[in-house]
Formats: structure tokens, sequence, C-alpha cells
């Protein structure tokens, strides 16, 4: 059985991940558990750790990965995640960082750089990308010819946290930038961006020359929006907020982080999709065209 610490206790996402590992009637039930908790704040991670049949609270991020195999870093914000990752690459325990992987471009690239000197599996990407709406399109897109545009949006904020830390574009913008990245791969150039009380619209170049379009709104609910023009074809999916994407990302990171193969989406792709969106922005902010860093 793989045992899981999980580092950071303020997300929705720790109960999600944590209630299909240990659901006697879940499909990974006797496949991994999460044995241990770690939080910035003990009395909610002791009140999580009662309620999710959680064994150790942990005073330490050290001390709860002692005896794990594989990491989540869970917590809710991007800028809580470099300190945590750090001391789980460090330890060699292959790790999974929760959406976004960093809220700053070089954090981001300084974890990608740590694991690979390392030589410890990372993998940070939106849950979305597992979806069985953009998983059929992903099959669909390889027999499109002429790949010529790509369309995606997706909510800028959350309608239903409101901190300043959730007003903060990687918070949700990560979900539009990784769909982004996961089509187009990596290789954006630049970006120039405009915001309006309604939305952030972004308009992206890639080395390909694929024109991207990126549309992030202000006060919607979470639903996201793909479209893919070819020279020949259009192709699209509405991605389900309360589908299936948790079960097939468990899925997908239980059979992965072990063996530190990540062919779906890559470091490289999870730095630039941060780069991707520090540069929009920097674009709302300057108003000129801002080139990506790489």
């Amino acid at each position: 059985m793989i045992k899981i610490a999980m580092l950071g206790c303020d997300s929705s996402h720790t109960e999600a991940y944590t209630e299909l590992l240990h659901d006697s009637k879940s499909e990974f039930f006797g496949q991994a558990r999460v044995v241990s908790l770690w939080g910035e704040n003990q009395l909610q991670a002791e009140e999580k750790a009662a309620l999710l049949n959680i064994e150790l609270v942990a005073l330490t991020p050290e001390e709860a990965i002692k005896d794990a195999d594989v990491v989540f870093v869970s917590g809710r914000y991007g800028e809580s995640h470099y300190y945590p990752a750090t001391i789980a690459i460090n330890a060699l325990k292959p790790t999974y960082i929760d959406k976004p992987f960093a809220n700053d471009w070089k954090e981001a690239k300084a974890l990608s750089d740590l694991a690979k000197q390392k030589n410890v599996a990372l993998c940070s990407f939106t849950p979305l990308l597992h979806s069985k709406e953009f998983n059929a399109l992903q099959i669909d897109l390889q027999e499109l010819k002429g790949l010529h545009s790509v369309f995606v949006s997706g909510p800028a904020d959350s309608t239903f946290l409101q901190t300043q830390q959730s007003k903060n574009l990687p918070f949700y913008g990560v979900h539009v930038s990784d769909l982004t990245m996961a089509i187009c791969g990596v290789g954006i150039t630049s970006v120039y961006a405009l915001k309006t009380d309604k939305a952030i619209t972004a308009i992206a170049q890639h080395k390909s020359g694929v024109h991207i379009n990126m549309n992030f709104a202000y006060g919607v609910k979470e639903l996201y929006d793909v479209s893919i023009y070819g020279t020949e074809k259009v192709m699209h999916c509405a991605i389900d907020s309360w589908g299936d994407f948790y079960h097939n990302t468990l899925r997908y990171l239980l059979k992965n982080l072990r063996i530190g193969e990540f062919a779906s989406f890559s470091l490289e792709q999870s730095c630039e999709s941060i780069a991707l969106l520090n540069a929009i922005e920097l674009s709302i902010k300057t108003n000129k065209l801002v080139e990506i860093q790489n």
C-alpha cells in the first residue's frame, strides 16, 4: 500500500483526495492511504484528520513525510507550496503539488530545477486535464490537421471564496493556462492582455505560429470551455467542473508518481503555465506586449 503524506490542510482538495482513498467502496481503497497531515493551522489539521481518519497530525512537514512513500502538497494557495515542497523534494519523496504550482514563475522554476537535481519525481497540473471531456478532445486532436487557433475560457476568481489570495490570477487562472499548455505545448513566446470589470482577455503567440486566446471571467460559476480551430475542422469541449477528474487524477498519480513518468504534462509545461500567468499580470499593469520567461 502506498503511504501518502498531505502537506497543507486548508484546501477542499485535501478532503477530495483523502475521501476517495479512505472510502471502503472506492476503487482506490487498499491501494493507498493518507497516513499523515501537516498544516500551518494546527487546529484545522487536527479537525480534518479526525474527520478523514488520518492517523498522524504532524507538527512539521519533516515529521509528516518521514514514513511516507509519496507527498501531496495540498495547500489551497500557490504561495504556500514552495516551503513544504522543497522539504519533500530534498527528502527524495515523489511529490505532487496541487494547483497552482506556484504564484511566481521563479519559485516554480526553482522547484523544477531542484527536482531534476535530486532526480525526484515531481508534477503539478490542474485536475481538469484528466476530465473525460478534455481527454476525449485530446484523442480527437491527434487527428486534427493544421492547428490554427486555440480558445480557452474559465473563471478568473472564486465566486464562493472571497479572500485576497483567491483573487490572484494563478489561483483559478492556472486551469485555463494548464489547459492551453496541454494543447499547444511549451513555446508560448509573448502575450498581451486587457482587463475589464467582466474579464481578462489575453492574446498569446506560440513559436509554432498558433494563435492563442484566453478568457478569464469574473463573477461566474466554475465552468470551462475549450475550442480548437484547425485549417479544416473545429473541435470543442465544455468541461463539467463537478465531473470525474479527481478520480482520474488520483488514478494517474498513483500509477505515475512511483515511477516518475509524467508523459501527459511535463515540468516545463507547468513552469511555462505560471510564467504565462505572470506575463498576463505584467501586461495588464504595463499595457504592453510581454515576452514569456523561460
